[in-house]
């Protein structure tokens, strides 16, 4: 039916989304890493209706392994939202980190949170974004420490990203369509 293939979500698309991941060692020999992702974006809903967004976030990590994560920061219009979920669960070798937040009211909703997570790097090198909805305006930076390279792949946009500022230890791209 003509409805499957109708937008059944309350939002519309991210609008001028930025993830900006800071990468540490916390044990170099042992390979643990310390990420801190401060990500910040505004969220465009259809209506003012109550909906629940969901902020997930998935890493390998091996049975007895060092994992670590953490929402330390979460406001969205300036003021802490309502966590109506929050959980943990293994989902194939990677463990799942989800919350889901309640909101309504509005159209527009400026979001911003800091995660830190610590786990090793040899067990999870892939740092990744997976957009739920349409993201206009993306700009991705990356900064690394001594001994850590990263190459940054571009999937699922119609062009190349733009490069801004990239030296050894820092990339940093912009998508804008």
């Amino acid at each position: 039916s003509v409805a499957n293939y109708l937008p059944q979500d309350e939002v519309s698309f991210y609008d001028e989304y930025e993830p900006h991941y800071t990468i540490t060692w916390e044990d170099r020999e042992k390979g643990i890493i310390s990420v801190q992702e401060e990500t910040k974006f505004e969220l465009i809903a259809e209506s003012t209706n109550k909906f629940l967004y969901p902020l997930k976030t998935w890493t390998r990590v091996s049975p007895n392994s060092v994992y670590e994560n953490k929402i330390e920061s979460f406001t969205v219009n300036g003021s802490k939202p309502i966590v109506e979920f929050n959980d943990t669960y293994q989902e194939c070798d990677n463990i799942c980190h989800e919350q889901r937040i309640a909101l309504q009211g509005s159209t527009k909703y400026e979001i911003a949170y800091i995660r830190k997570k610590k786990y090793c790097i040899d067990e999870d090198y892939y740092l990744g974004f997976c957009a739920k909805y349409i993201v206009n305006n993306l700009r991705v930076s990356l900064l690394l420490p001594e001994g850590i390279e990263a190459i940054f792949i571009s999937r699922g946009t119609q062009e190349e990203f733009q490069d801004m500022s990239s030296t050894k230890n820092r990339i940093e791209k912009r998508y804008k369509k």
